[in-house]
């Protein structure tokens, strides 16, 4: 992966070879899935007992 800076039309942009195009090694790990309904539980349960903790 690599974050373009110095051209106007990727800067920020993040580059992916997925096909091995550039002979590059790679160094880096992107998520192409998601659970939803994993991540929705993890963020209320972890909300929830941060909540718990807060002081009142």
């Amino acid at each position: 992966m690599e974050v373009g800076t110095d051209s106007a039309l990727d800067r920020g942009a993040l580059a992916c070879d997925l096909h091995g195009v550039s002979d590059e090694a790679p160094n880096g790990t992107v998520a192409l899935d998601l659970d939803v309904e994993g991540f929705r539980r993890l963020l209320t349960d972890t909300l929830e007992d941060w909540l718990a903790d807060a002081p009142s």
